[in-house]
């Protein structure tokens, strides 16, 4: 208490644990934001995929194009001098690429669910020099280890095993008084 209401320094004290605070609900409320639409995605995914095992039904080529646009951004670092196109579930893949990426980025594609074939026309590079298209800083987003509604999960788990501990213990207390 005296080191908050310090009639010197109290002031700026209480105003710093006030934006702590608030930034801490803040960040939480992103968790938990993030964590939530991530366990929805996922349920919705998982439901998807088990419609996709009772119907046997392949997806549209736009669905198909969406997903090998969006797997092109975690397997190469510059995602916008490729261009795809896709048939009949058969994708053809247009542009440069640097050669340490393309044995990922064909491999990549060729998992996703719906790929009949891949069509490799991509200009290979050892390096970025002189293709102006496969310059700059991009970096390949990595995937963290947890996803945003595993780690959710985790902690709720965590603290439904921390409250269990406590009403045992309480429990126990009860029992021995």
């Amino acid at each position: 208490t005296m080191y908050l209401f310090d009639p010197e320094q109290g002031r700026r004290r209480r105003a710093v644990t006030r934006e702590r605070a608030g930034s801490t609900l803040r960040r939480g409320g992103r968790f938990l934001r993030a964590g939530a639409l991530d366990v929805s995605h996922r349920a919705r995914g998982a439901l998807a995929e088990a419609r996709h095992v009772v119907h046997r039904d392949e997806p549209d080529d736009d669905i198909l194009l969406a997903r090998v646009r969006s797997a092109l951004g975690h397997v190469c670092s510059n995602p916008h001098a490729i261009d795809v196109s896709v048939a009949d579930g058969r994708v053809a893949l247009h542009g440069l690429i640097l050669r340490e990426e393309l044995d990922g980025l064909l491999l990549r594609v060729a998992r996703i669910g719906g790929v009949k074939d891949v069509e490799n026309l991509l200009e290979a590079h050892d390096g970025s020099e002189r293709v102006p298209s496969l310059q700059g800083d991009r970096v390949v987003r990595s995937r963290s280890f947890w996803s945003p509604g595993t780690r959710l999960l985790a902690l709720l788990a965590l603290i439904g095993g921390i409250a269990s501990v406590g009403v045992r213990a309480r429990a126990v207390t009860r029992l021995e008084g």
